[in-house]
């Protein structure tokens, strides 16, 4: 379909022929004919089509011109799909592989490779975000929506029903905001606006840190499977790179310099890494004993220093050590009053805080204070088994998880680092894991045991439930634009949340009538009672709400 007109092709024995119609009135403007082919598409301007591990485009308007080869894919082309705009063609093949290419030159290299097995036929929307696949899967209907726009390698958005067995056409509207599922008998209707998780895989074990780079291009993971990886965010071609792989080592957590160039990394058999983003062989930083569980380390705002403790090992080794990294000199701060061989005195974390004063988190103690130039040290705040914390960017207060109080039950804290006072915040459970502040230091993120991510705001009222995980999530991270919250943990997978807006009832506060009046609004089918069921309900197409207003969370 063009603006003005719509193209057909037919077959005709061993020829293609293209016509073009016009909308209003008048005749079909013969366009040429070409040897026939079962796999191409067009739009107004272009036709894309594939012969064997080809895909050649021809121009609608300038037929007598030559095709011109865009690419050559390792395997035959099954289906072809062009973007509205031309810009973009989607090829297909046997093994499953989806891959998007530029038009705009021939090219060896695809834009992005999608895992789509079994597809049976694709389209992009009006607007170059999306592009959906249709398949079916045991037995029954399934679409998997790609964002064009998430990093490369985000799992899709499935939808898929159970009540039907036909195999789903798929339609976008023009504005991309919504995807049309025909069947049999109804049709179904998805918005395609409301805030989702993006789903990154790569890692093989539990991932135990996360820290976006401070221009937001790139998110960093350790996991226990002894890789460090860098996941491009904005880069249309990007590919997921492995800065770090030390097989005899886990990573137990990772700090960025300010100019986001250099990675610290610790481990659990006593190394610590200093790891350029760019590349290059690591810096190992040594010290401690092999033996020896350090826990998460820190720059200092110049990125000259680097600070670790040791969470766990003999009592002897239950230090902070401070490395100037241009001198080469390090310095030894502990074991501390209460340091023993069990997990009493061990160092979960540090945080440098202005130029002469460093933070760290003492298991039995809680937040202890170093002036980095006397050696001193004082209790800030007693908190006796505190482990993660972050602290506010003008150094006044931090938040800091506890995971076991006096009656066995965690909880996070607020700290206030200039009296020492604290205020529990019981709205964010009892079971924390992981703590973030971001970038306003107006919202705090926690994660816990159970797989549930909240957000609130950091005075404790009612968080924001981000559900989804299953296990035990380690680790949370803002984006520096705080639009984001990065978590992982031993699930493998990272989540990429959108912030939610705390200004609003969070969905599981909301009265029952205006909650069933929001649920309605995300889509036209409804789950209605039905006897006959295995489940005891089916779904059932209802009324649809319109174009005119999309739902909003």
């Amino acid at each position: 379909m063009g603006k003005d007109s719509f193209l057909t092709l037919t077959t005709v024995g061993d020829r293609e022929i293209v016509r073009s119609w016009p909308l209003v009135s008048g005749a079909p403007l013969l366009v040429g004919s070409m040897v026939a082919t079962r796999n191409g598409d067009a739009t107004g301007r272009v036709l894309a089509y594939a012969q064997g591990r080809a895909v050649h485009l021809r121009s609608i308007e300038d037929w007598a011109a030559p095709p011109r080869l865009l690419l050559e894919q390792p395997t035959e082309v099954q289906r072809v799909a062009l973007s509205p705009d031309g810009a973009r063609v989607a090829t297909s093949d046997a093994a499953g592989e989806v891959r998007i290419w530029s038009t705009a030159a021939p090219s060896t290299r695809p834009e992005r490779v999608l895992q789509a097995p079994d597809t049976e036929f694709f389209r992009f929307d009006a607007v170059g975000r999306w592009l959906a696949t249709t398949a079916t899967v045991r037995g029954h209907p399934n679409v998997r929506l790609f964002d064009l726009t998430a990093p490369p390698g985000a799992d899709p958005l499935v939808l898929q029903r159970g009540d039907v067995s036909v195999s789903w056409w798929v339609a976008f509207n023009s504005s991309g905001r919504w995807l049309a599922t025909a069947h049999q008998k109804d049709a179904a209707f998805w918005p395609l606006d409301s805030p989702r998780a993006l789903v990154l895989r790569g890692h093989h074990e539990g991932i135990t840190s996360l820290l976006f780079t401070p221009d937001g291009e790139r998110l960093l993971s350790a996991s226990q499977d002894g890789t460090l990886r860098a996941w491009p965010l904005r880069e249309p071609q990007g590919e997921t790179r492995i800065l770090l792989e030390s097989p005899l080592a886990r990573p137990t957590g990772m700090a960025l310099d300010s100019a986001g160039q250099r990675l610290v990394v610790s481990t659990d058999a006593g190394r610590l890494f200093v790891v350029r983003l760019e590349g290059g062989p690591p810096l190992t930083l040594a010290g401690f004993s092999e033996k020896a569980d350090l826990g998460v380390p820190a720059f200092d705002e110049s990125g000259r220093r680097v600070a670790v403790g040791t969470s766990a090992g003999p009592r002897d080794q239950k230090v902070i050590r401070v490395w100037d990294l241009e001198t080469r000199t390090v310095r030894a701060f502990g074991p501390l009053s209460n340091a023993g061989n069990g997990p009493e005195g061990g160092i979960a974390a540090v945080r440098f805080v202005g130029p002469g004063r460093l933070l760290a988190s003492v298991r039995g103690l809680g937040i202890v204070s170093f002036d980095l130039s006397t050696g001193a040290s004082r209790v800030v705040t007693a908190q006796p088994s505190v482990g993660a914390f972050s602290v506010s960017r003008d150094g006044h207060f931090g938040v800091a998880t506890n995971p076991e109080d006096a009656g066995g039950r965690g909880q996070v804290v607020r700290f206030n680092l200039e009296d020492g006072t604290t205020q529990p915040l019981p709205s964010h459970g009892g079971n924390p894991n992981a703590v973030a502040l971001d970038p306003s230091d107006s919202l705090v993120a926690t994660s816990s045991t159970d797989g549930t991510i909240r957000i609130g705001p950091v005075s404790g009222e009612e968080p924001h439930l981000l559900l989804g995980h299953e296990g035990d999530v380690q680790t949370v991270a803002f984006s520096p634009d705080g639009r984001w919250l990065a978590s992982a943990g031993d699930e493998f997978t990272i989540r990429l949340w959108p912030v939610p807006d705390v200004s609003k009832t969070p969905m599981h506060r909301r009265p029952h009538d205006e909650l069933l009046a929001l649920l309605r609004t995300h889509t036209n089918l409804r789950a209605v009672p039905d006897p006959a069921s295995s489940t005891g309900y089916k779904l059932e197409p209802g009324p649809f709400p319109g174009w005119a207003k999309p739902p909003e969370w």
